[in-house]
């Protein structure tokens, strides 16, 4: 038996290591004739590695706030890594669109080596983000976060206690945002530079940062559904039609499933529309977007009562909007940190 692994996380996996694994099996028959058997996995693992790769591009960062950033984001990557191997452990055998697991372990620094085993997605191909999701595909996506939102409601017993949520604004560090702040400050744009400046207490004040991290939500008293908590492109895996070279709009499985938590019920769809489309698809479905979850839901719920009224959801989606514009500003900080320009 042999194994091959290549690290398909580059430039894409921030809090953990990605590996494809080849298995190639061999074995002669009673003739002595030579068969191979090959099949792939993922092994995903998370360590020191994402983070030290983490801090290129932030050279004014002292070495004191880096130490103290990296012990911080090894507690955070620990419960990350636990919720994703919860996740698989709790609706590995719903009917979601999700890859198969085939095994997992907790990371304990020093001691153990965190390690998830799952299914290779072969089929399918995620998009690019700066090309963006089409209508048919966002609308699938509804879909499918308003069925996993239904499943993990009615098996709440299964689940309840067990993923944690972790809130950046909490835990935001002015010097690191600062630091952020100055890297989308690199672009030509001045238009763009302009509204940045506007914005530049989402990175530099930690009220702030607190307050649209989704903390502030919490206080409304709406109720609660089980989230993605990160529903991007990078995420998002299409079925691929290898024939015509075209992505298509139908789900081949959602990935990273390491911020899952209860929050607030918009939070997933709001990333797609402000993160995955372009303005003329975000503005048609944004009209309707609220009605197209509340008829879905319906759908999936039945005759259950739904725990939330439409004004509910208005208000939800108007603090999942603050909290996804902080994230669509820190990400390409983060993703183009190596750039000069």
């Amino acid at each position: 038996m042999q194994i091959r692994a290549k690290d398909i996380s580059e430039g894409s996996g921030y809090l953990s290591r990605v590996f494809k694994c080849d298995i190639i099996l061999k074995q002669e028959d009673p003739n002595s004739v030579e068969y191979s058997f090959l099949f792939s996995v993922i092994l995903k693992q998370p360590g020191f590695e994402s983070i030290d790769s983490g801090f290129q591009g932030f050279e004014e960062l002292s070495q004191e706030k880096k130490d103290k950033t990296k012990k911080d984001m090894i507690e955070i990557i620990k419960k990350f890594h636990h919720n994703e191997v919860t996740f698989y452990k709790v609706f590995g055998s719903s009917e979601l669109q999700i890859p198969k697991c085939y095994g997992s372990g907790d990371w304990i620094p020093e001691k153990q080596s965190g390690y998830i085993i799952m299914e290779y997605l072969s089929g399918g191909k995620f998009p690019e983000l700066h090309i963006g999701l089409t209508e048919n595909q966002v609308l699938n996506l509804l879909k499918f976060i308003v069925k996993f939102q239904a499943i993990a409601h009615k098996n709440e017993n299964e689940w309840k206690n067990e993923f944690t949520e972790v809130n950046f604004g909490e835990s935001s560090d002015p010097e690191f945002g600062k630091m952020c702040y100055g890297n989308l400050k690199r672009g030509q744009s001045e238009a763009f530079i302009q509204k940045i400046d506007k914005l530049n207490k989402f990175f530099t004040d930690h009220e702030v940062g607190e307050f649209v991290g989704g903390g502030s939500w919490k206080t409304l008293g709406i109720s609660s559904m089980l989230i993605h908590g990160d529903m991007w492109t990078n995420n998002v895996c299409f079925k691929y039609d290898y024939a015509n070279e075209k992505i298509m709009d139908e789900i081949l499985a959602i990935i990273d499933w390491q911020v899952v938590h209860p929050g607030n019920p918009m939070t997933d769809i709001s990333r797609v529309l402000l993160m995955c489309c372009n303005p003329i698809i975000r503005r048609k479905l944004e009209t309707n977007i609220i009605d197209l979850y509340i008829e879905e839901l319906k759908k999936e719920l039945g005759d259950e009562k739904l725990p939330f009224t439409k004004e509910e959801l208005e208000i939800s989606k108007r603090y999942s909007d603050l909290e996804n514009i902080m994230f669509s500003m820190f990400m390409p900080s983060i993703h183009f940190h190596g750039l000069k320009h």
